[in-house]
């Protein structure tokens, strides 16, 4: 076990490993304790160098390497040279053959089992990363920001928690597109997604939503905080130019923002609303947010200097 807990647990792991069990050894005293000891030391330090050494599989060690790791660890029996002369003889006649077999055996056997618990673990989390995050921008995938939408919409249902959600469309795309071509297209939705993620931080999910749409959930935020963001992100996204080798590429975005009220009969109810909201706002001539700011948010808000027209009631 000693010899296992780096390769699989790092070394944090086999020192603690090591120290338990060359205490618990010197704890049970005897004439080979001194011996015992010293041979889980060599233990430890050969499972350290086989880590720094071996090159680890996606899933663990391949067979060799575990042969390798136990006839390293097995090593250890050299401890029986400095036990009294009668029990080192006893003990390299008659237990030390049988001890290097059972470290090889217990290291493969244990080892292998290992492996493929490590193996089992990364194809799940594989699966959960492709179920949930969408492959070109790493954000959230549809189905994943479905899910948290229900449930910060659950939770406001039983904790009047409000929260907002802003539905974001990158303006004339298909322009990009056709402009630039794919590749480009593609850069510039991951650069989209990176601006994205630095507005938002660890104070909300944004997900990519399909094609050039993309979605926030704005956690704690009422309707006049959000609309204020979801303006700070058009202006962000206004300002950031896109560098490539063959251009320059500015896009600009428009966005619907929705609160949650009891209003709203789902979580999908709210998205519609959402959706309505940015079908106005590219109605108005894109690089909008719909509901759009009144201008008293404007002459407080630090985030925005876009004048507006006559704009709705914030309530």
């Amino acid at each position: 076990m000693v010899g296992l807990a780096t390769p699989f647990g790092g070394v944090p792991a086999g020192l603690i490993a090591g120290v338990l069990a060359g205490a618990y050894r010197a704890w049970l005293g005897g004439a080979g304790a001194m011996a015992g000891v010293f041979g889980i030391g060599i233990a430890l330090l050969s499972s350290i160098l086989f880590h720094r050494l071996a090159s680890q599989r996606e899933g663990g060690y391949s067979l060799k390497q575990l042969v390798l790791l136990g006839s390293m660890v097995a090593a250890s029996g050299v401890n029986a040279l400095i036990l009294p002369q009668p029990i080192m003889f006893t003990f390299l006649n008659e237990a030390l053959v049988p001890l290097t077999i059972a470290n090889i055996s217990g290291i493969v056997i244990l080892g292998t089992f290992l492996s493929r618990e490590r193996l089992s673990a990364n194809s799940e989390k594989w699966l959960r990363s492709v179920a949930f995050t969408d492959s070109l921008t790493g954000l959230s995938n549809r189905r994943a920001f479905l899910t948290a939408l229900r449930g910060s919409f659950q939770d406001a249902l039983k904790y009047n928690r409000p929260f907002s959600l802003l539905l974001i469309d990158c303006d004339n795309f298909k322009k990009v597109n056709d402009t630039y071509g794919h590749e480009c297209g593609d850069k510039t939705l991951i650069h989209l997604a990176r601006i994205f993620e630095a507005e938002i931080g660890q104070h909300g999910v944004v997900g990519r939503f399909g094609g050039e749409e993309f979605t926030m959930l704005l956690q704690h935020d009422n309707k006049a905080n959000a609309i204020l963001k979801a303006d700070h992100i058009r202006k962000t996204v206004e300002d950031a130019a896109l560098h490539t080798d063959e251009d320059i590429i500015h896009v600009t975005v428009s966005i619907g923002v929705t609160t949650w009220s009891p209003i709203f009969a789902d979580a999908e109810d709210m998205l519609r609303s959402a959706d309505r909201h940015l079908y106005k706002a590219k109605e108005r001539g894109r690089n909008c947010v719909e509901p759009t700011i009144t201008h008293h948010f404007i002459s407080n808000n630090p985030f925005s200097s876009r004048s507006v027209d006559t704009p709705p009631s914030l309530e």
